[in-house]
């Protein structure tokens, strides 16, 4: 087998979070590995005549980041949606959501993602008055950059039934005003669990593109590695599928998510193989 390396990085800044050697010159990766950090002299025996060598024009090189609270397959899946993380006030609000709306004539429901607290006007807190202000005629949903609390409009609170609030478990609310309305506010999953339910779903095609998108923003932010917080047997299906054609470009732990309905059976089930025996 050829110890030339794969690729090859040379004139760079390169830390190494090593205490003895922090900083270095090079980098050799072969296959999924990194098989040499040092010197630009000390590279010579790694070229080969495919080895691909990157000048890295004496710019900074780190270690990939590792996310330990991620969300990979539904945060991409929400990334042809309104994205509302750099929203800073009600009237940037006011503008994303009409220009999102002029552009998507054919999106049933409006969803936007990423939002923070208190961007109603004047940043108080935003209510179903404040978006029916901006877009009545179409069922809106906007989720908090925490995704534990939604803000909806009047029309997607009635098609949803929450108008007059419900029953949503421990843990959450549909906040209502004196009179019994909803104010549109929806703290934590179980409360806005009835819009989830409507809001469309991207099919098989749609979430491989969508994932292939998410990857690459993420690498493009360093992220090399990810805990996955949420994960079944379809989840993982999908990510050996973009493995195996070198779609992703990340480690991603995933494990299976467990709630307080989860079965003590299931349980057993998924950690029986795991037992030494």
């Amino acid at each position: 087998m050829s110890n030339y390396a794969d690729s090859l990085v040379t004139n760079a800044h390169i830390f190494t979070a090593d205490r003895e050697r922090p900083f270095a010159e090079a980098l050799a990766v072969k296959g999924n590995r990194i098989v040499f950090v040092g010197g630009n002299e000390e590279t010579a025996e790694l070229r080969g005549p495919s080895t691909r060598v990157i000048d890295g024009e004496w710019r900074t090189l780190l270690p990939g980041f590792i996310d330990c609270h991620y969300h990979l397959l539904d945060g991409s899946s929400t990334l042809d949606d309104l994205q509302l993380e750099n929203v800073a006030s009600y009237e940037e609000l006011s503008a994303a959501l009409l220009d999102f709306s002029a552009q998507r004539p054919d999106v049933t429901w409006i969803a936007g993602y990423g939002l923070r607290y208190d961007r109603g006007p004047g940043h108080t807190p935003l209510m179903r008055q404040h978006i029916d202000a901006i877009l009545s005629a179409r069922p809106v949903a906007i989720f908090s950059y925490d995704y534990h609390t939604a803000w909806a409009n009047t029309l997607a609170l009635k098609q949803a039934g929450l108008f007059q609030g419900g029953e949503c478990g421990l843990n959450s609310e549909i906040v209502l005003d004196d009179s019994g309305v909803a104010t549109g506010e929806l703290r934590e999953q179980n409360a806005y669990a009835p819009i989830l339910d409507l809001l469309p779903k991207p099919d098989a095609t749609q979430k491989r593109a969508l994932l292939q998108k998410g990857v690459r923003l993420a690498n493009q932010v360093g992220l090399t590695s990810i805990h996955n917080m949420d994960g079944d047997e379809d989840q993982a299906a999908i990510y050996a599928a973009a493995e195996a054609t070198g779609e992703l470009t990340l480690r991603v732990y995933a494990p299976y998510s467990v709630t307080p309905q989860t079965p003590f059976d299931a349980l057993e089930e998924e950690a029986a193989p795991l037992k030494v025996k």
